[in-house]
């Protein structure tokens, strides 16, 4: 959770995490930041090609302002995707944007993925992960 007033200008959270994708049947893998429930940065959609698959998400929330019932922040999501069948084949799909959020309140900041198919055989996993704050504030 990022406390109550903390995301104002001159903050960031960077989150980053890797993993594997096994994926047994054609589709989209969005990936998906969102902070206190709203989508900050966009989705990063990959299609996976099967089993073995590995990705490195790095996402980051900006604050713009003071705190407040209504603010705008910026965030951004950058993904790299290996295909596990070439190993060499590698796609970076960034996406950018901005949202109104409430950042005088205690928000969560939540990582998702959204399977755009339903099959038991699918699977992502998160082998690391870490949230860094980042501030030219006093922390």
């Amino acid at each position: 959770t990022i406390p109550a007033n903390d995301l104002v200008s001159g903050v960031m959270y960077e989150f980053i995490g890797s993993g594997n994708i096994k994926w047994v049947t054609d589709g989209n893998v969005p990936f998906r930041i969102r902070l206190g429930g709203t989508s900050i940065g966009g989705n990063a959609t990959v299609t996976p090609s099967g089993a073995d698959d590995k990705y490195v998400i790095v996402a980051r929330v900006y604050g713009t302002a003071a705190a407040g019932a209504s603010v705008s922040v910026r965030g951004d999501i950058q993904l790299h995707f290996v295909d596990g069948a070439a190993e060499t084949a590698q796609r970076i799909v960034a996406n950018a944007s901005s949202a109104a959020v409430a950042t005088n309140g205690t928000l969560v900041l939540d990582f998702s993925i959204q399977f755009s198919t339903s099959q038991a055989a699918h699977a992502v996993d998160m082998d690391q992960a870490r949230i860094v704050k980042y501030s030219s504030t006093a922390f």
